[in-house]
């Protein structure tokens, strides 16, 4: 509540010192009191006399400056020479007194007449005749019909029991009219006027003035004055309501006001109508309705559930306590809500909205308006702010979990609240939004935004619109929506969707997830272990730091790796993947791909092919589409009947499903065939091998120390080859070159082909046939070309 001015503050201010203004020449009656007389009277006591004082009777008295006296009884006349510290007492009589600045003036009962300056002047009982001079402070018209006119610079009068009438001067009056009825009169200057009881006539006059009357019983006629230049007010006591149109004046409940601009009306409902020019509006503790009208007011609501609706103009508008209804209007408005759930809207204009403390709701309304619920403590609160039409700016609640800051069209800047949850909706317009809450949700709405989460996890929508969504510490949800969006993620595990159009995505640190949606994408995982989908469009995936999985899907996409040991995987297009450093796993899929797994032990998959692949180290057909490799040294096949080449480095050879063949080359191999009737095959090596399928350890094959796992078929080379089965059904190939074909037990097929070949049947029913050459058998059944 704003600082109200009362009837009993004035009686304060009527002992407020004035300035000292300098002493001037001696009035009339002191500077006759020179050639002997006084007032006109020749004087019969003058005190700079010896011996001389003043008689119980009718005296003329002559007062050197700074002497008191004590006139007694008697009709005196007294003439003070000049300003002093002193006292004037007239006793009891009909006076007449010229008392000069300095003097404390007391004029006793009787009808006096006091002229002239004085400090404080108490007239005492009867109907007295104050002329005031420039220079009085302080005025006490006590019992009777007293008339006091002001001189220039003000003072303050009260004129106590009796019909009095104040004739104010060109300077800031005082004037507190005491019991009975009065006439106060302001004329020049800033005055505070009160009536009190009695049926008064007020008129304030010329200035700023203030004027506090009460209503009932009494009958007062109140008039602020006209003058276009200065604003006056009335402060209004009552033991009820009041209605009051402030333009039209009024006449009922004991008063008729006019001609006010500014008023303080009672604590109970009051409706107060403003005019049409800047006026001040102050109600009390009642449920009150304030309509100011146009013009650039300042309205005080007070406490109690009120409805104001300031007009148009530049107002400035304080809910203060209670359920307040506030309309703002046309104009740049500044409004503060205050404590309680209010509902507010500024209108039109650039408003500036503090919605004080409480469950509100705010409407900016069009203008670019600033909406501010941030500045309240710990208290819990939910504010719902909506800043309408404008380039708004809006400050959410650091508290609650409900309401909403929505920033409406224009381009909006919002910041979320800090430890609050309650969602931010840019709406239409290029936004601004910053939210800091637990969780921090936001939309940036239509438009390109810009959208940030500070110091807390938080999900970020951008909506239609080139959007930017920056990410802070924290698990973060960045959707980037519709348009051409850049998303930073920054520190924590994000999940980011770029949603459609050609988006720009950097996950930053942590272990994230990203999904590019649609268009033609460029994702940066940055450090940790991501999950990156580009979806359908012309993607580009950066891996950067950590164990990478990165699927390019529709379009025609290029992943790279980074470092780690990273999962590239193409879609249906023609894709380019690059693992680059670490271990990496490179499947094209469909499509004539290109893989390169730069540095480390690197692995080309086909595990999801729809059909059989013949693969070696640079080539692969087969299987939906034609391959090139580089910076291979595995292969992985797919569930079909595939035929995968190995090189002189050191290689893993994985056939998958289907019935394999796999080429090991020169170097330190691991080949294994999988499900289905696999052959390994050694005809690509050029000197005579050693192998046996009957051990899954490491062996030194002559073509390197390989490790052979889940074979049925073995195939020497075009040399001497030892050739061993194992306990199941093998076929041993021997090729050119005087082979050893053992296929211990099982029922085995050998087969020497050219040179001087033994075959070694072993237990089980075998079929061996030596081909060419000088061949021989042992505990073979079948035999073909053989003694």
């Amino acid at each position: 509540m704003r600082a109200r001015v009362s009837s009993y503050a004035l009686l304060g201010l009527l002992s407020v010192p004035a300035a000292a203004l300098g002493v001037g020449g001696l009035l009339a009656g002191s500077a006759a009191a020179a050639d002997g007389e006084c007032g006109g009277k020749p004087v019969t006591v003058d005190l700079s006399v010896e011996g001389q004082v003043p008689t119980e009777g009718d005296d003329v008295i002559f007062v050197p400056a700074g002497v008191s006296v004590d006139a007694l009884g008697g009709d005196d006349t007294i003439c003070v020479a000049g300003p002093g510290m002193a006292t004037i007492a007239a006793g009891q009589g009909n006076d007449v007194l010229y008392p000069a600045y300095g003097n404390r003036v007391d004029a006793g009962d009787g009808n006096d007449t006091i002229n002239g300056d004085s400090s404080v002047i108490r007239a005492g009982a009867g109907n007295d005749l104050i002329r005031g001079g420039k220079q009085i402070e302080s005025t006490y018209g006590g019992d009777g019909d007293d008339v006091y006119y002001a001189d220039g610079n003000g003072g303050g009068f009260r004129g106590e029991a009796g019909n009095d009438t104040f004739h104010g001067g060109a300077g800031d009056d005082n004037v507190f009219g005491g019991d009975g009825d009065d006439q106060l009169f302001g004329e020049g200057g800033d005055d505070l006027l009160s009536p009190g009881p009695g049926s008064d006539v007020v008129r304030a006059g010329l200035g700023s003035d203030s004027i506090s009357v009460s209503v009932a019983p009494d009958h007062d006629v109140v008039d602020g004055g006209s003058d276009d230049l200065a604003k006056d007010h009335i402060s209004i006591v009552s033991s009820a309501g009041i209605t009051f149109d402030m333009a039209a004046g009024v006449t009922g409940w004991g008063a008729t006001l006019a001609g006010f601009e500014s008023v303080a009306a009672t604590d109970h409902a009051d409706t107060i109508t403003g005019t049409s020019g800047a006026d001040t509006i102050e109600v009390g503790k009642g449920d009150d309705i304030v309509e100011a009208s146009g013009g650039a007011d300042v309205v005080d609501a007070g406490d109690g559930n009120d409805t104001v609706d300031a007009g148009d103009g530049a107002d400035t508008i304080w809910g203060e306590d209670g359920d307040d209804r506030i309309v703002g209007g046309a104009g740049d408005d500044r409004i503060n809500a205050g404590y309680g759930a209010d509902v507010v809207d500024g209108g039109d204009g650039n408003d500036a909205i503090d919605d004080g403390s409480g469950y509100d709701v705010v409407h900016g309304g069009a203008g670019n308006d600033n909406l501010d619920a941030s500045g309240h403590g710990g208290s819990i609160e939910s504010n719902s702010l909506y800043g309408d039409s404008g380039d708004d700016t809006i400050h959410a609640s650091h508290y609650g979990d409900e309401g909403i800051a929505d920033g409406g069209d224009g381009h909006d800047v919002l910041v979320g609240g800090r430890y609050a949850g309650a969602p931010v909706d840019g709406g239409a317009g290029n936004d601004t939004i910053e939210v800091q809450g637990h969780p921090a949700i936001a939309s940036g709405g239509d438009g390109d935004d810009t959208l940030r989460t500070v110091e807390a996890a938080g999900t970020l929508r951008g909506g239609n619109g080139a959007d930017k969504l920056i990410g802070d510490v924290g698990y973060d949800k960045l959707f980037g929506d519709a348009g051409a969006d850049t998303i930073v993620g920054n520190g924590g595990g994000d999940e980011i969707r770029g949603g459609s159009e050609n988006d720009s995505l950097d996950a930053g640190s942590g272990n994230d997830k990203v999904y590019g949606d649609t268009g033609n994408d460029i994702v940066s995982a940055g450090d940790g272990d991501d999950y990156v989908l580009g979806g359908i469009g012309s993607d580009r995936l950066l891996g950067g730091g950590g164990t990478d999985r990165l699927k390019g899907e529709a379009g025609t996409d290029r992943l790279e790796g980074g470092s780690g040991n990273d999962t590239l995987e193409g879609g249906d297009s023609a894709d380019t993947l690059r693992g680059d450093d670490g271990n990496d796993l490179l499947a094209g899929n469909a499509g004539n791909d290109s893989l390169n797994g730069g540095a480390g032990a690197d692995t080309a998959s086909y595990a999801t092919a729809t059909g059989a692949v013949s693969a070696t180290m640079t080539r692969v057909t087969g299987g939906g589409g034609s391959d090139t490799l580089a910076g291979m040294q595995n292969l992985t096949g797919s569930s079909y009947s595939d035929r995968l080449a190995g090189d002189g480095g050191n290689n893993v050879l994985l056939g998958g499903g289907g019935n394999d063949t796999i080429f090991p080359g020169h170097g330190n191999d691991r080949a294994e065939g999988g499900s289905g009737t696999d052959t390994v095959s050694y005809s690509n090596v050029r000197n005579g091998v050693r192998v046996a399928l009957n051990t899954s350890a490491v062996q030194s094959t002559r073509a390197g120390a390989d490790r052979l796992l889940t074979f049925e078929r073995l195939t020497g080379t075009n040399y001497a080859d030892v050739l061993r089965g194992n306990g199941g059904v093998n076929k041993l190939i021997g090729l050119g070159g005087s082979d050893r074909l053992e296929g211990l037990s099982g029922n085995d097929y050998l087969y020497g082909n050219s040179g001087n070949d033994r075959l070694i049947g072993g237990y089980g029913r075998d079929y061996g046939d030596g081909g060419t050459g000088r061949d021989a058998s042992s505990s073979v059944e079948r035999r073909v070309r053989i003694p």
